[in-house]
């Protein structure tokens, strides 16, 4: 039988203890990715998959520098030092959200100023 092990700590973990996470796969299918010997490792993957996952047309400067930080994370958190893997998370989900709003502005028709409303009025 095949040892199950954490994919942040590299743990031998019992399968009724390991945590994971799913994402969306093909369909209404979900995939589990990676098992974790602790909900903390498990959110400190589900940080770095945020990092990780660049918006679309990013350039490969933008990517490799996802990838940096992320490794770079990884191995503080190996060495039980770092960030707190739920802040890391909510940042990386802010910034991605905040980018989005951005680009959707930044698509927008411009609009009037209100000094420039009350103005014409």
């Amino acid at each position: 039988m095949k040892s199950l092990v954490c994919s942040i700590c590299r743990r031998e973990i019992d399968e009724a203890d390991a945590h994971s996470f799913t994402i969306a796969g093909g369909g209404s299918s979900r995939i589990a990715v990676g098992l974790y010997c602790s909900t903390v490792h498990r959110d400190m993957a589900r940080a770095i998959g945020a990092i990780l996952d660049a918006p679309l047309g990013a350039s490969r400067a933008v990517r490799e520098r996802r990838e940096r930080i992320a490794d770079e994370l990884l191995a503080a958190w190996r060495r039980g030092v770092g960030p707190d893997p739920d802040d890391v998370l909510f940042a990386a989900e802010w910034a991605e959200a905040a980018g989005s709003n951005l680009l959707r502005a930044s698509d927008a028709s411009p609009q009037p100023a209100p000094a420039e409303v009350e103005s014409a009025a």
